[in-house]
């Protein structure tokens, strides 16, 4: 019963009710599934909040991680009201994080939950791409109409970006699910034992990928790169990948075309050069408050905008302590993916092999968007990161691969991973910054 409420509520989530049907807009259906998920799902959450499963799953402690984070970030600064706010909000993302680990806990549901997934994914994309044809006609789902310059005449033109319902409705966190689609429709329609569902799978992935288009979204482009990049790499080694790459690279770029795909101009001017100085100041405000951070929601505050980069934005506003558990989360999850013995695990299990290089490439899809969107404490990235603890969790009891406890080697790997994050970004910035213009 708390598996399919679960399933309802990654329905509720994808495409909001009230925003498709209005008289449903006052109606609390995501907020009354979770509660009884929730509630029939508490003997699973106690076993897994015992802090001999937490240690073992570093996924899962990462994320309450963030939690303290949150807090500490506010309560350093003796601003305990925001502290218990902010923290408040973000437990419902935490909440969510653990009915995913209890409730797809083999890997029968976390099949059935991709399916799900793939299908909600489907919705999203469809209802933003029958608004952009006109086809329907919902005020929620109306493009968002930026502004670019052509880089040849320096006119001033607009530009039409696809989005969606709900917490889907910017372009790029649009792009970023769509990514995701993308990886998992090549995943099911890969499977030799599909039959017609591989025909659909196949569909799917065209709209995800047409949507992606539409969205005009760079860092999109770059997610999407990243995630075939590793995909190829993990599945016919790095020869091949980079005879793929070789391929799909242009390929990519030719179809893209006009802002999207100019990605090297961006950098000169424009929104580039604005969200390369964001990243400056944040680098600033981690200097000011280095240990804990200036304080979640308040980069906006100082800078006039967000980061737009998740590790940027993240160290500046929890300090080195929350930055370094956020981006930990993504590198000991990429880590823990790819570091599976490909051989042992195909002799053991075959789909739990087949399966491993699709979430390796759709949580470097999500680490990839990281770098160009501030989003690193909403839901769907950690629904990302859902996947992958899931799947590495059910390794154990299965065929007998367990996950990195936390422990010394762990959290100096971490620690350097975050030193040469926050060298890269300073680099970067001191590079490409026109502070000049």
């Amino acid at each position: 019963m708390s598996f399919v409420l679960f399933l309802l509520v990654n329905a509720t989530l994808f495409v909001r009710p009230g925003e498709i049907v209005p008289d449903l807009a006052t109606v609390p259906i995501y907020e009354c599934l979770i509660l009884a998920c929730l509630l029939t799902s508490l003997r699973s959450l106690t076993e897994l909040l015992s802090w001999r499963r937490l240690i073992e799953r570093p996924i899962a402690l990462g994320v309450l991680g963030m939690l303290a984070a949150i807090f500490l970030s506010h309560a350093s600064h003796f601003d305990l009201w925001s502290a218990r706010f902010d923290a408040l909000q973000f437990l419902k993302t935490v909440i969510y994080f653990f009915l995913l680990l209890a409730n797809v806990d083999s890997p029968g549901r976390l099949r059935t939950f991709l399916f799900w997934l793939l299908a909600c994914i489907a919705v999203t994309v469809g209802l933003a791409l029958l608004q952009y044809h006109a086809w329907i006609d919902l005020p929620a789902l109306t493009t968002l109409q930026d502004h670019d310059v052509d880089p040849e005449t320096g006119i001033v033109y607009v530009v039409s970006r696809l989005r969606s319902t709900g917490i889907f409705n910017d372009p790029n966190d649009l792009s970023m699910i769509a990514v995701a689609g993308i990886v998992i429709a090549a995943y099911l329609a890969t499977d030799q034992q599909g039959g017609s569902a591989r025909l659909v799978a196949v569909a799917v992935l065209a709209a995800c990928g047409y949507a992606l288009l539409l969205t005009r979204s760079r860092g999109g482009l770059l997610a999407l790169m990243a995630a075939l990049g590793l995909l190829f790499q993990a599945r016919y080694g790095w020869r091949k990948a980079i005879l793929v790459g070789a391929i799909t690279l242009p390929a990519l770029l030719l179809v893209a075309k006009g802002r999207q795909a100019n990605i090297g101009g961006a950098m000169e001017q424009g929104t580039g050069q604005e969200r390369i100085k964001l990243w400056s100041q944040g680098l600033g405000m981690l200097r000011s408050s280095p240990l804990f951070g200036i304080g979640q929601n308040r980069y906006a505050e100082e800078a006039g905008l967000v980061a737009h980069n998740s590790y940027v934005h993240c160290f500046a506003e929890l300090g080195l302590f929350g930055g370094a558990i956020f981006l930990g989360l993504f590198f000991y999850t990429i880590r823990a993916l790819y570091q599976l013995p490909a051989d042992g695990l195909t002799e053991l299990d075959p789909e739990s092999a087949r399966l491993r290089p699709y979430l390796l490439a759709v949580v470097s899809g999500c680490a990839a968007s990281m770098l160009t969107i501030s989003r690193p404490y909403v839901l769907p990235t950690y629904l990302t990161l859902g996947l992958a603890a899931s799947f590495l969790g059910q390794l154990q009891p299965t065929i007998g691969v367990a996950e990195e406890p936390l422990g010394k080697q762990l959290v100096k790997h971490v620690a350097g991973a975050s030193l040469a994050m926050l060298a890269a970004i300073y680099l970067f910035v001191r590079v490409f910054a026109r502070w000049g213009g």
